[in-house]
């Protein structure tokens, strides 16, 4: 009954699909990242542990507490990124 509304009801459709691609192709790269982060990051902890002696003959307790807070600050940062392209990729999507 109304062409013009029927189009632009047609046209919403390419631009979901375009959106959700995007989407979640860079929700599986940031996932990725994320993994590798916190791989990082318990890997580190675990040299660490395993090698609390000889860190502390060095004294090199705060260098090896400033590489674990930027591990940590690194997978914080990407967590953040996540939630707000999420929350990006959502407000695109309803309006």
């Amino acid at each position: 009954l109304a062409p013009g509304l029927a189009l632009l009801a047609l046209l919403e459709l390419p631009i979901n699909i375009a959106t959700h691609r995007i989407q979640s192709a860079r929700k599986r790269a940031l996932q990725q990242a994320m993994l590798e982060a916190s791989a990082r990051t318990a890997s580190g902890v675990q040299e660490s542990v395993a090698a609390i002696e000889t860190i502390r003959v060095f004294s090199a307790e705060e260098e090896e507490e400033k590489q674990h807070s930027w591990n940590l600050a690194k997978e914080l940062r990407l967590k953040e990124q996540m939630e707000l392209e999420l929350a990006l990729f959502t407000f695109v999507w309803r309006v």
